[in-house]
């Protein structure tokens, strides 16, 4: 707004970034932007300025991949709200070569004819997409979340094995 700072200068914490991170991810900023104590200021880009955003963790359940039997572009997730099943986003990184193997065989493990999602926007229609029974359970990490409930800039991080598909419930909304 007018006549306010949008960015505002403080004074050096002695804490670890991690420990200011935190605390700033819980004050609902976007992250933190800061740079070695020990250099100079110099506007402009380069390594001795770091930026940290806040990004938020979700269980999530698969519900489709996009792609195809030997191939893995995205990941379509939802979780649980009043017993539906609801539609979350897609995700299209975080695989790489040594998880995307075992995902793609464990997906291929578990297909459907229709889509599992029963609840929320109605996910995307392609022939690429192969949907799933709702049993995987994945970790993600995401930016925000839209007004529609979807998580925005998502990313996979693991396949969680310890813990039941049904028990996965939607944690946030947007307001």
């Amino acid at each position: 707004t007018k006549g306010q700072a949008r960015l505002r200068y403080v004074e050096h914490f002695a804490t670890d970034g991690a420990t200011f991170l935190k605390s700033a991810c819980r004050a609902n900023l976007e992250g933190i932007i800061s740079k070695r104590l020990d250099a100079p200021y110099r506007s402009g880009r380069g390594d001795l300025w770091t930026k940290e955003k806040c990004r938020g963790g979700q269980e999530v359940v698969i519900g489709g991949w996009w792609g195809g039997a030997s191939k893995l572009r995205s990941i379509l997730i939802g979780a649980y709200k009043d017993g539906e099943f609801v539609y979350l986003g897609r995700i299209g990184t975080g695989f790489n070569a040594e998880n995307s193997g075992p995902l793609l065989r464990a997906l291929n493990t578990c297909k459907r004819l229709k889509s599992p999602f029963t609840a929320g926007v109605k996910p995307p229609r392609a022939k690429e997409i192969s949907w799933v029974e709702p049993k995987l359970v994945a970790e993600v990490e995401y930016a925000t979340i839209t007004r529609d409930g979807l998580l925005r800039q998502a990313s996979f991080k693991a396949l969680r094995e310890d813990k039941p598909a049904r028990s996965v419930v939607v944690e946030r909304q947007m307001a």
